[in-house]
């Protein structure tokens, strides 16, 4: 009988152990991040304000402001200390603003921000397996998708007289796309709040990240100037809430 009670109590014991274990090693986090980022986006191109003009006037146009992405987010933890990390884009950042020139309009401009899947690693300054405030500096790597997509293009003041729109020559397209990979590093710094079965994430970021494109597929109605586009990316705030388990 007392073997049989040391038995039990050993076992028990055991299955206790075993499950505090478990409590502790919590090593994966799945939750959603509202990831915020800096966009400059710069055009330029040449164009004739008048038919008869035998030079080209060179315009730049740039726009600057800020995005939001909705990302999925899983992470792994190892050894309490270190994380590998990956996030899936939901939801695109979306911009609108327009370019014009004195005479006429370049477009109405909708920018799409958005993300392919980034990865990489964090390194956390405390155990990661217990509850509380745990800072973190990481890495991500990956690429941003652009999207501009131009509308009523070549639109001209009411103001100009019949007369003045005869000497205009057809500089911009009424609609024209394009798209834009922007390779991405993303250095970053934050703080986990972690209790128990839930976290939430407050982190930011520098990104390093521009791409220039000059291309003949948005050629102009009449002319075929080529149109050259810049997009920089820069840091910003994510705010995240995440399953701790």
């Amino acid at each position: 009988m007392r073997a049989f009670l040391l038995t039990i109590t050993i076992v028990l014991l055991g299955v206790s152990i075993a499950h505090a274990q478990l409590q502790k090693q919590k090593k994966w986090k799945i939750g959603l991040n509202r990831f915020s980022s800096g966009v400059t986006y710069k055009y330029e191109t040449n164009f004739r304000e008048n038919v008869s003009d035998t030079t080209f006037t060179k315009i730049s146009k740039n726009s600057s402001g800020n995005i939001s992405n909705t990302e999925f987010m899983v992470e792994y933890i190892f050894f309490g200390l270190m994380g590998l990390e990956i996030n899936f884009n939901l939801t695109p950042g979306i911009r609108n603003f327009t370019f014009e020139t004195p005479n006429e309009k370049i477009g109405d401009i909708v920018e799409e921000v958005k993300s392919s899947a980034l990865y990489g690693v964090n390194f956390y300054f405390s155990d990661h397996t217990s509850p509380g405030f745990k800072f973190f500096a990481g890495i991500l790597t990956g690429s941003f998708l652009v999207t501009h997509t131009y509308s009523n293009g070549g639109d001209r003041p009411a103001t100009l007289t019949t007369e003045e729109e005869a000497l205009l020559a057809d500089n911009f397209k009424s609609s024209q796309t394009s798209n834009i990979t922007v390779p991405v590093q993303i250095i970053k710094g934050g703080m986990d709040w972690i209790r128990e079965a839930v976290g939430f994430r407050f982190q930011v970021s520098a990104i390093q990240g521009s791409e220039t494109k000059t291309s003949s597929a948005l050629n102009k109605t009449k002319l075929s100037e080529k149109q050259t586009e810049t997009v920089t990316l820069s840091g910003g705030a994510t705010l995240g809430i995440f399953g701790h388990f």
